[in-house]
């Protein structure tokens, strides 16, 4: 379903000048944009989870432990 949405003056006219260096749709660029920025503020969210659990010695520790049970099901030696 369709919605309206009111922009700023420079908002519209980023859209705009994307859309066009771009040559795809507006609402292609609007979704683009806000696709990125959900990532953005789904990785900055984990990383603040991070920071959180490493205060927690034992459950960092617990964390480390689980991904070395982890590890010994991967071929590729790829270790963290």
């Amino acid at each position: 379903m369709a919605k309206i949405v009111k922009l700023s003056e420079k908002a519209s006219q980023i859209i705009d000048e994307l859309a066009e260096q771009l040559n795809v749709s507006k609402q292609k660029i609007i979704e683009n944009a806000l696709k990125s920025y959900e990532k953005e503020v789904f990785f900055k969210k984990l990383s603040a989870d991070y920071v959180e659990l490493k205060k927690d010695s034992k459950a960092w520790k617990e964390y480390q432990d689980e991904i070395s049970q982890w590890d010994v099901t991967l071929k590729d030696d790829f270790r963290l």
